[in-house]
């Protein structure tokens, strides 16, 4: 069930309107209800199924019958074939309360199939909620959760104070069992001593607290940054925190006590609680160790891919300078040979001194140019290295990396400025043996730092090495399923994901699709509709743009002016009204208008251009300090993810969303942000020439953003792109997960088209670069004779089986919830190669980008689908860039958490629009369609929703809230808000 449908769950009256999309959701009833109401209760059914469909919608009994929707009486009415009523009679219906008690009690034993809670019920409500409370952030995240777990054992929701008694009971006892796991991993001793060593001010200029110092963001990517990242890293394994393993608690739940110490000042820590001090402190304290450890690890990175980028920039110019050495070496050489006063035997003895044998000839390739650049910087790779000095980087014992390192720690501890002469050279990577065996020795050390760093870089990068306090990189089998487990539990669980266990029937199936898509290929060659370039690729056609009638133009501009323009804030409250979305976000319904008009303006901070003071300013009787506080609970991704799930939900659920897709489809890509080069994390944008940050976004068919996250800007963006449709899949019901993703080149690799499919959807490249157009078959397939003077690449079988089974094992992780995708693959680069499991996913995903490959190539109107998927995403992200026009301030975006909220807020106010714009977009429809002139169906499937001309995103923003206060604010605040 999604958000969208469980908003009226817990309710214990209706609102003062229903749209016409909540009726067909949440009040519905079917013929059996119909004719039991009617058998039973005959001209007096209206009232019962009153009562019925708001108990299936709510948990709860109806409470007030003075305010039931003037359209669901309609609807009922008519279903009843009653005539239609008003409430006044409904009340004359129940004024005795027995009548009332008797029709809920017959309700419940014969059609909503709900009982009263008892009290063995709860207590099992209250262990199902210490399970919960392990991931939830507040009392009220698990007052919801208890009220859907008893709509899913089918018992009645009792009253709000008894669920919210269990919930804090569960909070809490799960906050002693996480202060006892403190007590027990860290000890009191411990603990003290860090709270001491926390507070103690700080010597020098800046002063403050050591506190103060810990929550200050990661800087720009400086080396400053990566000094001041290793100096906290010290301080904290100082005072052990290395060794305090927290993992009982859970990671949600550890970053939740470590925000609620950030956005608190250190004064107010000071004077909670002695035990709330030490178990916020100490999550605190190891959750900072783990970020400034990945922060660390992703600077060093920069600064070494930095330097590879000086050393590739330089080699043109080397070889340039070279060639030029060359022609002069060629001219006295020539002249040698020419010479008309020298013997035969004298040029020779000429040429010999110019070309001596033990010479060898220089190594002029690109990689060889770039290693001897880094071997030169020899003091910046040292400022890289000094990164992982102080942190315990594990791996197996025979990895040349971890030998490296000790290597160069031999070498500090004698305080030796070059390399021995007698150093082992196998424990290195050949390719650097030339320079290591070198005759300038401090260079041979710089060389041999520059590799030691590379090969901590790769080792990270690919999970064969690991480090204990890390979030990104820790033990690679921290992540799967154990191998006891896999060995007991494999068939159980390839079975759970519709998966083979034998490999070979697996490529039986793959390679029949091959042979399939094969034989469509040649169909199209002998056509004509393709043909075989001289570069041994396949060719095709360009496609041409389709031919719209200009009326669907004329009649898209007719149905926008009749909308006519609208203010952001009037669309904000407009939309919210009808999906509670902030609602979701406090965990409630708002108390007050100020609290409520708060959120809206932190969500604008978030998701625009502006600054908390810029919204203060555009939104009057609101103050700033309000707008900060607000802004925390955007920080808490899954309430802002499950907010935008409702909205586009209500988007989806329009007739007319339909004629634009069905949610099967979808395309994913990114969006460059502009930001300030102070973010830790901003990279130049190669096209603008700006710093920018990347904003991911899948966009389904309908145009919805069903999953946003921030990513690094030029990096491959696979990871991202399985990692939001899997999470799409795994939240959506059965009969609306994504078929295929639309990705662009940056989008794909072959590890991802293998996981895409064995998580159950296809990968759509749409690819630029030829050689990613290369087919690839197994061994013994046969191509038909008009493909021959194509370019094949044969894989073996072997290479896919000998690995499938840790594949398998891999897969099952990601199902099971253990580890998402992003995480994975981020570890499967081309970092990983060489495994066999590696191997295996690489050449599955080759063989299946055949399979795909066949169909682009031979079926048009396929690859027109993909590229107009793809073009809704780029109109999408149009919307996005007039939303978010400017750049992240250095203020902001510095922390992991507010790069998430700016990312989740983004995409929520862009849903809005969207959820906006088509809402009247099927009011005009419905309402053409009654005035006898009913527009094309073909027409609206090239109308999109993504207008924004008419809308006003700045200026001075008056929330009115009293028109849909009934809607937005909790029973109790409403009666104020009328009377004021």
């Amino acid at each position: 069930m999604s958000g969208f449908h469980q908003r009226f769950i817990g309710s214990t009256a209706f609102p003062k309107t229903l749209t016409d999309i909540d009726l067909g959701l949440c009040f519905r009833l079917s013929k059996e209800d119909v004719d039991a109401l009617k058998s039973r209760y005959r001209d007096n059914a209206l009232g019962p199924a009153v009562l019925l469909v708001f108990l299936r919608a709510s948990g709860r009994h109806l409470e007030n019958l003075t305010l039931i929707p003037a359209l669901l009486l309609k609807y009922l009415s008519a279903e009843l074939q009653l005539r239609q009523t008003s409430i006044a009679s409904l009340k004359s219906l129940y004024k005795r309360p027995a009548t009332l008690t008797a029709h809920r009690q017959w309700i419940l034993e014969n059609l909503a199939n709900l009982a009263p809670a008892t009290a063995q019920n709860l207590d099992e409500l209250g262990n199902a909620l210490k399970a919960l409370a392990t991931t939830a952030v507040s009392v009220e995240d698990l007052v919801k959760r208890a009220e859907l777990w008893l709509l899913d054992n089918q018992l009645l929701i009792p009253h709000e104070r008894i669920l919210r008694s269990i919930a804090a009971r569960a909070f809490e006892a799960e906050t002693a069992a996480a202060l006892e796991v403190v007590r027990v991993k860290v000890t009191e001793a411990h603990a003290h001593r860090a709270l001491k060593a926390v507070f103690s001010g700080r010597k020098g200029r800046t002063g403050g607290t050591q506190l103060e110092w810990l929550k200050e963001p990661p800087g720009k990517h400086g080396l400053h940054s990566l000094r001041e990242a290793s100096k906290k890293i010290a301080f904290l394994k100082e005072l052990g925190v290395h060794d305090w393993d927290l993992s009982a608690i859970g990671g949600e739940r550890i970053r939740a006590y470590a925000r609620a110490v950030v956005h608190r000042p250190p004064s107010a820590t000071r004077l909670l609680a002695e035990t709330t001090q030490m178990l916020e402190v100490c999550c605190f304290l190891r959750a900072t160790l783990l970020e400034f450890t990945d922060n660390a690890f992703y600077t060093a990175g920069r600064h070494l891919n930095r330097l590879i980028g000086q050393g590739r920039g330089r080699v043109q110019s080397l070889r340039a300078q070279t060639a030029m050495e060359y022609a002069q070496q060629e001219q006295r050489v020539r002249a040698v040979i020419h010479s008309n006063d020298k013997t035969d035997r004298q040029k020779v003895e000429t040429l010999k001194e110019m070309y001596p044998s033990e010479k060898a000839p220089p190594n002029l390739s690109g990689s060889a140019l770039v290693r001897d650049h880094l071997a030169g910087e020899r003091f910046a790779v040292a400022s890289v290295l000094s990164a992982f000095e102080g942190i315990e980087i594990e791996g197996p014992d025979d990895d040349p990396a971890l030998q490296l390192v000790q290597a160069l720690r031999d070498i500090k501890a004698q305080n030796l400025n070059e390399l021995p002469a007698d150093f082992p050279l196998p424990t290195t990577d050949r390719v650097w043996h030339d320079l290591l065996k070198g005759d300038d020795r401090k260079r041979a050390l710089g060389a041999l730092q520059a590799s030691t760093a590379l090969a901590i870089h790769k080792g990270l990068r690919g999970g064969r090495l690991w480090v204990a306090h890390s979030w990104k990189h820790r033990n690679r089998e921290d992540f799967l399923i154990p191998k006891d487990q896999w060995d007991r539990d494999r068939n159980k669980l390839t079975s759970a994901m519709n998966a083979f266990s034998d490999p070979k029937l697996y490529l039986k199936r793959t390679r029949h699709a091959c042979e399939i898509g094969l034989r469509a290929l040649s169909e199209a060659l002998d056509a004509g509709r393709l043909e075989i370039h001289e570069s041994q690729h396949i060719s095709f056609p360009r496609l041409s743009p389709q031919d719209i009638d200009m009326q669907v133009e004329r009649a898209r501009d007719a149905i926008f002016k009749i909308i006519g323009p609208e203010r952001f804030e009037k669309i904000l409250i407009e939309v919210d009204a009808k999906t509670n979305f902030s609602e979701v976000i406090l965990g409630r319904k708002a108390k007050s208008t100020r609290e409520l008009i708060a959120l809206y303006g932190a969500m604008l901070a978030m998701g625009t251009e502006n600054d908390v003071a810029g919204v203060a300013a555009m939104i009057p009787r609101v103050e700033l300090s309000h707008i900060a506080a607000a802004m925390r609970l955007l920080e808490n991704p899954e309430r802002v993810r499950a907010a935008n799930d409702r909205v586009l939900v209500f988007q989806m659920e329009h007739a007319i969303a339909a004629h634009w897709g069905n949610g099967e489809k979808g395309s994913s890509d990114m969006m460059s942000m502009d930001a300030s080069n102070r973010l830790f994390n901003a990279r130049v944008d190669p096209r603008r020439r700006t710093f920018a940050v990347g904003i991911y976004t899948h966009v389904l068919d309908s145009y919805g953003v069903f999953y946003d996250q921030p990513i690094v800007l030029n990096t491959r963006q696979a990871a991202a792109a399985i990692h939001g449709a899997h999470w799409y899949n795994t939240k959506s019901p059965v009969d609306r997960k994504l078929q295929w993703l639309a990705v662009d080149t940056h989008g794909y690799t072959s590890i991802a088209m293998a996981t895409a499919k064995l998580s159950g959807f296809d990968l759509c490249p749409q690819l630029r670069n030829m050689a990613e157009r290369k087919l690839v078959l197994l061994h013994g397939m046969k191509v038909p004779e008009n493909m021959e003077r194509l370019k094949i690449q044969y894989i073996s079988e072997k290479s896919i089986v000998q690995g499938w089974d840790e594949a398998m094992r891999v897969m099952a992780s990601i199902h099971t919830g253990r580890v998402t995708p992003r995480e994975l693959l981020e570890r499967l680069g081309s970092h990983a190669a060489g495994s066999p499991m590696f191997k295996s996913l690489e050449n599955l995903g080759r063989l299946l980008r055949t399979v795909f490959l066949c169909d682009y190539f031979s079926n048009e109107s396929f690859r027109r689908e993909i590229h107009t998927s793809l073009n809704r995403g780029e109109s999408v992200h149009q919307l996005q860039r007039a939303i978010y026009f400017g750049r992240i301030s250095p203020s902001r975006g510095r922390r992991e958490d507010e790069m998430v909220a700016i990312s989740g807020c983004h995409a929520l106010l862009t849903n809005v629009v969207i959820a906006w714009n088509t809402h009247r977009m099927q009011q005009v429809v419905d309402r053409f369609a009654k005035e006898k002139h009913p527009i094309e169906d073909d027409w609206i499937a090239h109308m999109g929703p993504v207008h924004f001309s008419g809308i006003n995103f700045r200026g001075t923003m008056d929330f009115a809230v009293e028109e849909y206060v009934d809607a937005l604010l909790e029973r109790a605040s409403r009666r104020r808000v009328v009377g004021a």
